[in-house]
C-alpha cells in the first residue's frame, strides 16, 4: 500500500486527513484512488491503515482501519554533518542517508567547500533537500523524516554537537592511527546520539581537524582508500549503524 506522512493533528480519532498538496495530487491524479481503497498514513511513529472516504481538491479524508507502532527506526540517533559538495551531490547524500536511517543532516560550509550558499540560494536548496528526505523516507518505509537543518558553519556545528553530549566522529584522510570501528567499540559511556562530520571535495583542512579535536571529536580513518565526499558519509553512516544501531539485523517489512 502507498504510504504518506501526516501531521499528528491530522491523525486523531477515527479519521485521517492527507493535506500535503503534493500527496493529495499524487493520490488523486497519479494513483487515481477511489473511495473504499486503502493506503497508509504515518504519524508520530504510528502507521495507520485507512480507507478513503472522500477526495477533495485540498485534502483526502479516510477512516482509520488499524493502528500499529512498528519498531523500524534505528535505536541510535545519527546526525550527518556534511561539508557542502559540488553540483547536486547533496541530493544523493540526503536520499541515500535517509534510506540508511539517518536522523538528521546538517549541511556545513568549510574551508574547502567549492559551493557556498548565500541567503538567497540556500532556502530553495533547503526546501529541495527536505522534499527529497520526505520522499525517500516514504519510499523506504521510515517512520520519521530526517531533520534537514539550515546551512551553517563547521565551528557552529561542532559546538552544537558537543553541547548535546553527542559522540563526535571526524573521519579525516590524514588520520592513520585509529579506525572508525576501533573507536566505536571502545566508545566510552552510551551517548544520546552520534554526529558524523564529513568534509567536502578536498576534505577537511588541518586547521579544521584541530578545531574538531579541541571540540572533543574523535579523528578517525575510514580505511586505506580515499573516498569521495558523497561516498564517505554514506559508508561511515552504514558502519556506525551496523556497529551501534540496527543495520544487519532482521527487520520488519513495511506495510
Amino acid at each position: 500500500m502507498n504510504r504518506f506522512f501526516v501531521d499528528p493533528s491530522d491523525a486523531q480519532g477515527d479519521l485521517v486527513r492527507i493535506a500535503d498538496p503534493g500527496d493529495v495530487a499524487h493520490l488523486v491524479r497519479v494513483l487515481r484512488v477511489r473511495p473504499g481503497e486503502r493506503a497508509i498514513a504515518v504519524a508520530a511513529g504510528e502507521e495507520l491503515v485507512f480507507e478513503v472516504l472522500r477526495l477533495e481538491a485540498a485534502e483526502v479524508v479516510g477512516r482509520v482501519v488499524s493502528r500499529t507502532r512498528p519498531r523500524r527506526e534505528p535505536p541510535l540517533r545519527v546526525i550527518l554533518v556534511q561539508g557542502l559538495p559540488k553540483t547536486d551531490k547533496m541530493d544523493l547524500v540526503v536520499q541515500k542517508a535517509t534510506e540508511l536511517g539517518v536522523s538528521g543532516i546538517v549541511p556545513v560550509h568549510t574551508e574547502r567547500s567549492v559551493k557556498r550558499l548565500e541567503d538567497g540560494r540556500a532556502e530553495p536548496k533547503l526546501r529541495r533537500w527536505r522534499r527529497i528526505a520526505r520522499e525517500s523516507a516514504r519510499q523506504s518505509g521510515r517512520l520519521a523524516i530526517p531533520d534537514v537543518r539550515e546551512v551553517t558553519d563547521l565551528e557552529t556545528a561542532l559546538q552544537a554537537a558537543a553541547q548535546a553530549g553527542s559522540l563526535l566522529l571526524f573521519p579525516w584522510e590524514q588520520e592513520g592511527g585509529r579506525g572508525l570501528r576501533e573507536i566505536l567499540q571502545a566508545a566510552p559511556e552510551p551517548r544520546p546520539s552520534v554526529h558524523l562530520f564529513i568534509g567536502p571535495e578536498g576534505g577537511f583542512s588541518p586547521a579544521e581537524a584541530e578545531l574538531a579535536q579541541r571540540a572533543g571529536a574523535w579523528r578517525v580513518s575510514l580505511g586505506p582508500r580515499i573516498l569521495r565526499t558523497e561516498t564517505a558519509g554514506l559508508a561511515a553512516l552504514a558502519m556506525v549503524l551496523y556497529e551501534l544501531g540496527d543495520l544487519g539485523r532482521p527487520g520488519e517489512v513495511p506495510g
